[in-house]
């Protein structure tokens, strides 16, 4: 998709008129998924808004040899610290698929595991008797994924189907993956209405410009085991023991992550959350290079 960057031309700092970067485990809101055009506009500004894709169709994608459509959430930290930032996943109708050739599986209620037959290999199985069989079926591509972060940005109780829930407001995966996104904000206005919100983590990836200058990209680490529900008392407000205990719960999935050999270290970020110190983040390895800030809302 196309997208564009803001640069900031002093290379010797790191916050610069009203530029900032933060790291860490952070509240966000959902601004909009997917939005119009002229909702993009009031979110970034119609010049840039403009300078985006928003029919959200068919397009190729190389890596995996198959066709899918950007879901394109706007984010943004509870306390607007940092610019509306853009991260997508994709959909399609392809089966999701491991390099091993094994099936994902997944319910209604979006619990998935991996099988080497597919369905027939879960239904087929003692062991799997927990799983339920409501809606079973192969997933699609990040159908898990979307499913799994409107689960935890609206805390919807595991024990009901998600699917059945988003398929009454015509929000559902299937729905979606037909190009059909316009009951879609409708949700997003009313999540937040409730004040919904999730928890991510921030990081910063540092890229080389045209001039060879190494500048500095705002990014989340946005995959399943990186999503969390906001944990919050009975009266909404946050509950900063539980919040203690997701820092714990996010440094042991980069811990287990380090351990399958892989890692996050494409980004430079912290655990709890910081104005962005490149010495103090996790992947550091070497003095910190002179930058210059950018703002990136699209490019990957």
């Amino acid at each position: 998709m196309k997208g564009f960057e803001l640069f900031n031309e002093n290379a010797n700092s790191q916050q610069n008129e009203g530029i900032n970067f933060i790291t860490g485990l952070i509240e966000s809101k959902v601004i909009a998924i997917n939005p119009t055009e002229e909702k993009l506009g009031e979110i970034i500004g119609e010049e840039s808004a403009a300078k985006f894709n928003t029919d959200y169709g068919l397009e190729d994608n190389e890596y995996f040899n198959n066709q899918v459509r950007s879901l394109n959430f706007w984010i943004q930290p509870v306390d607007e610290s940092v610019r509306p930032l853009l991260f997508s996943i994709n959909i399609g109708s392809d089966i999701a698929t491991a390099r091993t050739g094994a099936i994902r599986v997944i319910n209604d209620y979006n619990n998935a595991t991996w099988s080497k037959t597919g369905v027939e290999g879960v239904t087929g199985n003692p062991k799997m008797a927990w799983f339920s069989q409501t809606g079973i079926r192969e997933a699609r591509v990040d159908e898990e994924f979307y499913y799994t972060f409107m689960q935890r940005w609206t805390k919807y109780d595991p024990s009901e189907s998600i699917v059945d829930a988003l398929k009454a407001v015509n929000a559902d995966y299937d729905t979606l993956v037909k190009g059909n996104f316009s009951n879609l904000q409708q949700v997003v206005d009313y999540f937040n209405g409730k004040e919904m919100t999730f928890m991510i983590p921030y990081g910063i990836k540092e890229t080389t410009n045209s001039a060879g200058d190494t500048v500095n990209r705002q990014k989340v680490i946005n995959k399943i085991n990186t999503v969390f529900s906001t944990p919050v008392d009975k009266e909404g407000n946050l509950n900063e023991g539980k919040v203690s205990l997701l820092y714990n719960k996010f440094q042991e999935e980069v811990d287990d992550t380090k351990e399958r050999g892989k890692d996050y270290s494409i980004l430079y970020y912290t655990i709890r959350p910081q104005s962005y110190v490149k010495e103090e983040c996790i992947g550091f390895e070497q003095a910190p290079t002179t930058t210059k800030n950018k703002i990136s809302w699209g490019k990957k």
